[in-house]
């Protein structure tokens, strides 16, 4: 019987959750997670791409935010200001404990936000894309609030990789939750900042190398490994506002 209803919350589990859902559970052993494929190989584009944006005493717009988990990467960069929203409050509750004076904003079910026009010369959206359905919707916000002459950073799972089958997913209580994903094509993203006349400037992408293997053998997951060997699994994009008012 307990083996039955276990099967079945299993199954439960297993659904794909909304991201506001999903990152509330997760808020609280997020900071823990010290062995993510992901995440080391984002690290490394984010190294790289930030060295083509000067943040010092530039003004910062974390969209996703979560608990911070850049911040300390950010603050050493020495910006003016860093300011957080994202969709969990729980997650925006724990960036809070870590840094009581910030500004933060919780993302409502539209991407809008209750800041001014050119308020941010820069904006960084890390592991969030491919949860946002509207997208454009999302990029005519950060237009919005970007300055002239500013950049956008965002990086994410690969759609490459979410085509094929990959899930985003994390484990709490010994159970394993997936949170739901939206497939946007490198493509489709370059389109949208075209028309809102704003230019990818850079992009960089990670593989699932045979430099990877030995964190799939420490997840017993050799098979996974096998099946997505040689896709792509993180690209980083950095976008830049152009400035007409310097045109002429």
């Amino acid at each position: 019987m307990l083996k039955n209803i276990k099967n079945v919350i299993d199954k439960i589990n297993r659904k794909p959750l909304e991201p506001r859902k999903a990152y509330d559970i997760w808020s609280e052993t997020y900071d823990t997670e010290n062995d993510n494929l992901v995440f080391k190989l984002e690290e490394e584009i984010l190294d790289s791409l930030f060295k083509k944006a000067d943040l010092s005493r530039k003004l910062v717009l974390d969209y996703g935010c979560g608990t911070g988990r850049n911040w300390e990467r950010l603050l050493s960069f020495h910006p003016e200001k860093i300011t957080g929203c994202d969709i969990s409050p729980k997650m925006l509750g724990r960036l809070k404990v870590k840094y009581p004076a910030i500004d933060i904003y919780v993302i409502k079910k539209n991407s809008s936000l209750p800041l001014k026009p050119n308020s941010f010369d820069f904006i960084l959206s890390t592991l969030v894309v491919a949860q946002i359905n509207n997208l454009k919707e999302v990029f005519c916000e950060w237009n919005r609030l970007l300055k002239p002459g500013g950049k956008i950073l965002i990086t994410d799972l690969h759609p490459t990789v979410l085509s094929a089958g990959g899930k985003r997913t994390f484990e709490k209580d010994d159970r394993t939750y997936e949170v739901k994903n939206y497939i946007h094509p490198i493509e489709e993203i370059k389109k949208i900042c075209g028309n809102l006349n704003i230019e990818v400037t850079g992009l960089e992408e990670r593989l699932i190398s045979e430099t990877s293997i030995d964190f799939y053998k420490r997840k017993n997951a050799l098979h996974i490994y096998k099946r997505f060997s040689g896709m792509p699994l993180v690209y980083g994009m950095l976008i830049e506002k152009k400035d007409e008012t310097n045109k002429y």
